[in-house]
């Protein structure tokens, strides 16, 4: 819509989830579990990772699924699920970063 908002004030939201849901893994947009699938554009892409709102909605591989229609659920988070706003608010987050090269060399960064 013409009033969402859009860049860094849209971005505010999905950094809290951020923080709070992904950032064990995931901290300044590195990957602790799998080094090298990292948050940062160029690695999305290399790791054919791109669409990352369905990524954190249904999980894939070693990432688990955070969203309320993950299934099956081993492949889900241990923990609270997230509504479908809070999936695509941290996605936003993911890619505004992603696209901002503001991605810190996070732990799981290095080669």
């Amino acid at each position: 819509s013409i009033l969402a908002p859009h860049g860094a004030a849209a971005a505010r939201p999905g950094a809290v989830i951020f923080e709070a849901s992904c950032a064990a893994c995931h901290a300044g947009g590195g990957n602790v579990v799998a080094r090298g699938k990292t948050l940062d554009r160029a690695a999305l892409v290399a790791n054919d990772a791109e669409d990352v709102e369905t990524i954190v909605r249904l999980g894939r591989k070693q990432m688990p699924g955070f969203g309320e229609a993950c299934a099956p659920k081993p492949a889900c988070t241990f923990g609270a699920r997230l509504s479908d706003d809070d999936v695509a608010a941290v996605a936003r987050f993911v890619e505004a970063r992603a696209d901002d090269g503001q991605w810190s060399a996070g732990p799981g960064a290095g080669p």
